[in-house]
């Protein structure tokens, strides 16, 4: 069902001169931000502060420097968290054919974005980071998941205290082709409420558990395009990364019903968990 942005943000446009006759929801489905197309611009609106922070201060801090950002800040307000920002040309590459082209560029960009100079700083050492993070998981699925499961997940993670040796770079954190465009030869990257300083392969874990690993030639253009390969080292520490990730997208599937997402979920913990490993043609085990 479309939805509309509350009377209050139409006032907010309306302020900025934007006409709010032709409004078309763009939101993805159980989608917790809001997305509407307004002509030449979006609006986009934000459930919390963390990701309305996220996404602002991406377009004031990093976007000037980065290529193959079209969309521009015109306006934002936190109160309701909300941007505005100009509309991007392009088709989703989801929907498009899969293409190395397309992956050699994605993984051209990803590079640029991880050698952005990234100012925030977290005292935090990343392995605990992501304990934490498991931790959080690890309990939301208790409801959701067999108790055999979760312990076996949970003994995994004692490869995330090699994180701590680890350096964060500004990620996106949800790089996948339904936040790229095509238009014109060029790849185009959107949506930057998840963004923040990570480990790299943050941004290469759903690529390498879903497109890659189903079609390898994606995943060699994507690094050859990034400029190299994961180490072994870092494939091990990202197997129990890719197994939380599976369990969150059940546990968030589930408490959103969102049955196809469920066993897109289900499906990934299945094969790496028969795997044993992340064993991917193009990346040597």
């Amino acid at each position: 069902m479309a939805r509309t942005p509350d009377p209050a943000l139409l006032a907010w446009l309306s302020n900025h001169h934007i006409a709010t006759t032709e409004l078309i929801d763009r939101s993805w489905d159980h989608a917790e931000s809001m997305v509407f197309e307004l002509n030449d611009h979006i609006l986009k609106t934000f459930p919390s502060k963390r990701k309305f922070d996220q996404e602002y201060s991406f377009y004031k801090n990093y976007s000037r420097h980065l290529k193959n950002i079209p969309q521009m800040l015109l306006a934002h307000d936190s109160n309701p968290f909300a941007i505005l920002i100009s509309r991007a040309p392009g088709d989703l590459v989801q929907n498009l054919e899969p293409s190395t082209t397309i992956y050699h560029q994605a993984g051209q960009w990803l590079r640029q974005l991880h050698q952005t100079p990234c100012h925030y700083v977290d005292n935090m050492p990343l392995g605990q980071a992501y304990h934490l993070r498991t931790e959080n998981w690890l309990q939301r699925a208790q409801k959701h998941c067999d108790a055999e499961t979760l312990s076996w997940a949970s003994s995994l993670c004692i490869e995330l205290n090699a994180l701590d040796q680890e350096q964060r770079v500004l990620c996106h954190r949800d790089y996948t082709p339904r936040n790229w465009l095509w238009h014109n030869n060029d790849l185009h990257i959107i949506d930057f409420e998840m963004s923040r300083p990570d480990w790299w392969l943050t941004d290469c874990e759903r690529l390498i558990s879903g497109a890659f690993r189903e079609n390898p030639s994606l995943g060699k253009a994507f690094f050859d395009g990034y400029g190299r390969l994961p180490t072994k080292s870092e494939l091990q520490i990202l197997y129990p990364i890719i197994i939380l990730a599976a369990i969150s997208t059940i546990v968030w599937a589930i408490e959103h019903n969102d049955e196809a997402f469920k066993q897109d979920g289900l499906a990934r913990l299945s094969y790496f968990r028969e795997q044993g490993q992340i064993n991917i043609d193009f990346i040597e085990p």
